[in-house]
């Protein structure tokens, strides 16, 4: 079982959450508000709602494995000396 994180390490993963999360809506909500306007466009145009859907995923996918991988404040017992 992990050990307890202090409440800076608590904060720090939830707002390092609230960014890499809010950017990923916010362009989620970006391509679903150019759904329509991709699909009754150019191949170009639904290229671009592809690629902007992509990064919106590759942005959450980037944010949780930053969060399972941060460190910060995390309690570790000290290194025993010699």
């Amino acid at each position: 079982m992990a050990k307890p994180r202090t409440k800076l390490a608590r904060a720090a993963l939830i707002s390092n959450g609230m960014v890499w999360f809010g950017l990923s809506l916010m362009l989620f909500a970006i391509a679903a508000e150019q759904t329509y306007a991709a699909f009754t466009g150019e191949w170009f145009n639904v290229l671009g709602w592809a690629l902007i859907v992509a990064v919106a995923a590759g942005l959450a996918v980037v944010g949780v494995i930053e969060n399972r991988n941060i460190r910060a404040g995390k309690r570790y017992k000290p290194r025993p000396r010699r």
